[in-house]
């Protein structure tokens, strides 16, 4: 007989039967605390963890299953089918003869209801959208289990057990409507109670459209949502990714997210639902192109005699989902599927309007303005422009355009800038005017080179945007979805004067802007039918960044002829100084020099977990879990750039000070060209950018309950918390520039 530590002990049989059970019984123990422990560890680490999505959408069928005169039936088997990928999802009903079976994927549905002593019942064919909790009750008659009542409940379904309202973008809307850059928000507004105030010019995935759409008339955008997982890029409604067209099966505007899980936000939310890959392949390959013959002309454009804006884009892709299938080694039908999507665009857009410069005459460059005219608006007369000399003294005059007695300066002899007075920086910059040529006559009412410089702004623009998303179906109790995406702008492009990248004094743009790299993943846990655990996770790598003009593997403002005296206190050496000069009454500036700002910067790091635990306890429907959330953003580059402005007031003919010292209405004196030649600017800035690096963190438990009290009516109750931390600058920046070893 078998040693035992019982101490009652019994024939052999019922000891080795005792030891026997024992043995499954601790196993079984030990399986459901290794369980329980793993569920808490992983709680623990989300919250101790980084993250950073705000909500949880969830799909779920719920109902009551009664008998012919209403009783409630428990225990009742529901089966809800996917007739797209075949995978069945099971849960019983509750002591009060609810169901609900939770985290499906919109789709077309089969629920079917069996119970001992029952006909069973079966409803077909029930699309269930992104975010719906639709309501499906079921009413079993006296019968055989063998027996099937099937009845056809495509109709749409009203949705009873959630109190909040939206507005579903479906995929036929998105496919079949007109669609600008193939950017699907740009449907927002097909919703009531919405209002798009993006610029109509930039609609394309990378614009910020998001950023700019807002509901009920809330100032905060709506935070956006992939697949229930976080999707936005910074507080301001930038989307960290925008899916193609081809993906997104559809997506709701959430019009009042009253649930708990919805937090963060304005009190809004756009939930977008990716395609799956289903137990049949799928795919599709498309090319939309833009060309100017197809363009109309605008109104300012046609208005102004000006020709059609060049746009050219070409934006194709292809996406193809399907069962994951190995011939003669694995199949994944009703278990593992996939979806894989590529598209790329070219765009080069131009700006709807000209800019208009005045490229000065090249005898003025080398200090000759004797032939100089303006136009005297009160006169409609060119007149002789004169240039006097800021260094000779004051003396009294007689204004004889007003009559007024005035302090005036003497005119440079012959109308001429000696050479030995021009300023050797002035004399470098104005060096890079042989990059820009007259190309436009303005017409009468102009004085001589001015406005005679016309350009379109245009953008130069590459994007790419790339997913491949995996479900897998490992069992009744397990399922798992990963979704991996990146997308990217690169820019080149034409700003200003729109000189080429060869001309040092170039402000054109580069960068990207922007370009994100993403991945997402979510465990489903069926503990039993009425205790279920959801964890989502995401991170996101957002980087955007761009640089106007050239940075310079040199000390640039050196190289301009700038001591040392004035270039050691500025941050950027490397860049061109943005050097202006004002025009001629009447008319456009003079061309500019270098970018009048570096560019920007806002990038953006997000790692993010979202436990999610269910249970369904007779009429409750009891979801409770936490957001935490771990961001950093930066700003490595930009800033505005040192400058220097100059204008007619150092060779104009009146000074001192006086109130009688401006000019008489329709004359005018000095030029901005001749105070550069001198090298007097009217002002400047010299600008010191504090790059910064922020973390925050962000928690936010919450627990909803969907009390159903009757057929008709469901209370939703919920309760959230959320609690930001102070920002923390990882440099100690905060404070700004300061410097305390200055004295």
């Amino acid at each position: 007989m078998p040693r035992s530590n019982l101490t009652d002990v019994r024939p052999s049989g019922e000891v080795f039967y005792s030891m026997k059970m024992q043995h499954k019984l601790m196993k079984f123990a030990k399986q459901k605390a290794w369980k329980a422990l793993g569920v808490f560890a992983l709680c623990v680490l989300c919250v101790f963890s980084a993250a950073v999505a705000w909500s949880q959408t969830t799909q779920q069928f719920t109902g009551t299953v009664v008998d012919s005169t209403g009783a409630v039936i428990q225990e009742a088997q529901v089966v809800v089918h996917n007739q797209a990928t075949g995978v069945d999802t099971k849960t019983v009903t509750t002591s009060s003869g609810a169901y609900t079976v939770t985290y499906l994927i919109p789709g077309t549905y089969d629920v079917t209801v069996s119970k001992e002593g029952f006909a069973t019942a079966k409803k077909t064919d029930i699309f269930l959208h992104t975010d719906q909790a639709s309501t499906i009750d079921f009413q079993l008659g006296v019968g055989a289990a063998s027996q099937v009542v099937t009845v056809n409940a495509s109709a749409a379904q009203i949705e009873t057990s959630k109190s909040d309202i939206g507005e579903i973008i479906d995929n036929k809307r998105i496919q079949q409507m007109p669609l600008d850059a193939r950017n699907p928000f740009g449907l927002f507004a097909l919703s009531p109670g919405t209002h798009d105030f993006s610029n109509s010019q930039y609609p394309r995935p990378f614009d910020n459209v998001t950023g700019n759409q807002i509901v009920n008339g809330s100032t905060q955008p709506s935070q956006t949502n992939i697949d229930g997982i976080g999707n936005d890029a910074s507080d301001v409604g930038r989307t960290a990714y925008t899916p193609s067209a081809d993906v997104v099966q559809e997506y709701k505007i959430v019009l009042n997210a009253y649930d708990a899980s919805y937090g963060h936000s304005g009190g809004s939310a756009v939930d977008v639902s990716l395609k799956s890959g289903t137990n049949k392949f799928h795919g599709s390959a498309d090319e939309f192109m833009r060309r100017t013959w197809l363009d109309t002309v605008d109104f300012q454009s046609n208005y102004n005699g000006n020709k059609k804006a060049q746009h050219k884009r070409d934006q194709y892709g292809f996406e193809v989902d399907g069962p994951v299938l190995i011939p003669h080694l694995y199949n994944g039908s009703n278990k593992l599927f996939f979806l894989a999507s590529y598209e790329r665009m070219r765009d080069i857009l131009p700006n709807p309007s000209y800019n208009t410069y005045s490229v000065p005459n090249p005898a003025w460059v080398t200090g000759d303005f004797s032939t100089a005219t303006y136009w005297n608006s009160t006169t409609q007369s060119l007149q002789p422009l004169t240039i006097y000399d800021p260094l000779t003294p004051l003396h009294t005059v007689v204004d004889p355009n007003d009559g007024l007695t005035k302090q005036a300066h003497d005119a440079f002899p012959g109308n001429r800038i000696p050479s030995g007075r021009i300023d050797p920086v002035a004399a470098n910059v104005l060096s890079f005017l042989s990059y820009v040529k007259p190309n436009a006559n303005p017409g009468s009412s102009f004085a001589p080179w001015t406005n005679n410089y016309q350009v379109l702004q245009v953008e130069n623009d590459l994007w790419q945007n790339a997913v491949v998303k995996v479900d897998f179906n490992a069992s009744q109790a397990n399922t798992f979805s990963f979704r991996w995406g990146t997308q990217g702008r690169t820019a080149n492009d034409f700003w200003n004067t729109c000189v080429p990248f060869s001309d040092p004094a170039n402000s054109n743009g580069i960068g990207t802007q922007p370009k994100t790299h993403t991945g997402s993943a979510q465990w489903t846990h069926v503990f039993s039918p009425n205790l279920l655990l959801n964890v989502g996770t995401s991170v996101v790598v957002y980087t955007n960044e761009a640089v106007e003009g050239t940075i310079f593997p040199y000390n640039m403002v050196a190289k301009l002829g700038f001591g040392a005296g004035f270039y050691d206190q500025i941050q950027n050496k490397n860049r061109f100084l943005n050097i202006s000069s004002n025009g001629l009454p009447n008319s456009a500036n003079f061309v500019d020099f270098g970018p009048n700002w570096l560019g920007f910067s806002g990038d953006r790091h997000a790692l993010d977990f979202l436990p999610t635990l269910t249970y369904i306890k007779g009429p409750h429907t009891i979801r409770t879990g936490v957001n935490v959330n771990f961001s950093q953003w930066m700003n490595p580059i930009g800033g505005n750039a040192d400058n220097f402005n100059f204008s007619s007031n150092f060779t104009n003919e009146f000074g001192g000070g006086t109130a009688n010292n401006s000019e008489a209405p329709g004359y005018s004196s000095g030029m901005s060209i001749a105070s550069l030649l001198l090298g007097y600017p009217n002002n400047g800035g010299a600008n010191w950018t504090v790059y910064q690096f922020w973390s925050q963190h962000y928690f936010a438990p919450w627990v909803q309950d969907d009390w159903k009290l009757t057929k008709k009516l469901t209370l939703n109750l919920g309760l959230r918390w959320d609690f930001t931390t102070p920002g923390m600058e990882r440099h100690n920046k905060m404070n700004g520039a300061f410097n305390p070893r200055v004295l």
